[in-house]
């Protein structure tokens, strides 16, 4: 019991933090020339509600992670090069880099290619993460098979 209340305890915290949304996580991997990279999400009526880069003060390669509040809908994310050679970074002698926008442990947008010229648009749709399965297993902590995660009790 005392473990079904922390992790209604947690989840309450964590959606208090975003309490009209949910947490999106943007990861930008980018070439050997991250000032020339930046990216926006996009509502439906062009408006901007987040917007990352470009990044001048970063080691060449260092991945990037920003995570943004946003509401459930649909929306663009916009992937921009100033120099128009995507973050093909192979193309002169570098690696390429990556991009991913990553909700509830699912990418709904990657990169089609590192290669994108000056930008790239990817439409996707927010909804609520699924609920989490339950956990089967021992709730009796006097047998060697109790398991503390548990929350539907085997006998």
């Amino acid at each position: 019991m005392k473990y079904l209340f922390t992790l209604i305890f947690c989840i309450n915290i964590a959606f208090a933090q975003c309490p009209n949304g949910t947490f999106v996580d943007i990861i930008i991997n980018p070439d050997q020339y991250p000032q020339e990279t930046s990216w926006a999400i996009i509502t439906d009526l062009e408006d901007t509600i987040a917007s990352g880069g470009p990044y001048v003060d970063i080691v060449d390669y260092e991945p990037q992670l920003t995570q943004v509040c946003i509401p459930n809908g649909d929306y663009i994310f916009n992937i921009a090069d100033q120099y128009g050679d995507g973050i093909a970074g192979s193309l002169w002698g570098g690696q390429d880099g990556s991009y991913y926008v990553v909700h509830c442990g699912d990418t709904l947008v990657q990169a089609d290619s590192a290669d994108f010229g000056f930008a790239a648009f990817h439409g996707f749709t927010l909804e609520d993460c699924a609920p989490p399965p339950p956990v089967f297993g021992c709730m009796d902590d006097n047998f060697v098979e109790f398991l503390p995660q548990a929350i539907v009790d085997t006998g």
